[in-house]
């Protein structure tokens, strides 16, 4: 964590991931949680230090009650699960341990969490932006092939063929993987064109050969764009 770690993986796996516990999922929150905050660091600077407020208190004062105090409280880590009473006051309080109360807290999130919806325009706009997810998200630029974005519009007679049989746009995809190419992703958009295609294949040719192929039969007209991965759009503006 002190190196930077931000992932906590395989939260609620048990028995070599075989099986998943929701009590484990929110013990392991709690900890995580934790984490974070030593993650997090302690600001070493005039406000955190406090000297000033230690010389105002001074021997046998006390802290609680400085403004200091309160408005650096949420530095201070609190458990929200793991109980840190004395002995004595946790068996008064039932003797729970942290299996029980993980169960309870499982029970108490199913009955009452209510997640809050995203709001309906960004629901919009991620979907709109999942075609950009397909194409930015690759790393390697040796290991994979190139990507091509197709921006297909229907003609007076492809529209016809696709009201009448709609299962066709399906099998123009594998007549494409005939040609040498593979479809990652297609989508109906609105707006100057019905489809949005994500297509990998191996060059230039290849996608020149679909897109004549295609655009012969006189159904469709296809433009036909290299997509470049961001990491390597970035990289190769960096040289």
């Amino acid at each position: 964590m002190l190196c930077g770690t931000n992932l906590v993986h395989d939260v609620g796996y048990i028995e070599g991931g075989m099986t998943g516990s929701l009590e484990m999922v929110v013990i392991v929150d709690e900890i995580a949680d934790m984490c974070f905050r030593i993650a997090r660091g302690v600001s070493v600077e005039d406000e955190t230090l406090a000297t000033h407020i230690i010389s105002q208190v001074g021997l046998g004062g006390q802290y609680l009650g400085q403004k200091h105090t309160i408005r650096h409280l949420d530095e201070h880590w609190m458990p929200r699960l793991m109980d840190r009473n004395r002995f004595e006051a946790w068996t008064g309080q039932g003797a729970k341990d942290l299996t029980k109360r993980a169960r309870e807290k499982v029970l108490s999130v199913l009955k009452d969490h209510r997640p809050e919806p995203l709001p309906l325009a960004r629901t919009v706009v991620l979907e709109r932006k999942s075609i950009i997810f397909v194409t930015a998200t690759w790393i390697a630029e040796d290991d994979l092939m190139p990507t091509y974005v197709l921006l297909s519009t229907l003609t007076a007679e492809g529209r016809k063929t696709v009201k009448s049989k709609p299962e066709r746009i399906r099998e123009v995809n594998k007549e494409v993987e005939v040609l040498g190419a593979k479809v990652l992703g297609q989508y109906a958009v609105l707006g100057p064109y019905d489809f949005v295609s994500i297509v990998e294949a191996p060059d230039n040719e290849t996608i020149s050969r679909i897109s004549v192929e295609l655009g012969s039969r006189g159904t469709i007209q296809i433009m036909s764009l290299p997509a470049i991965p961001l990491d390597q759009f970035i990289a190769r503006v960096k040289k």
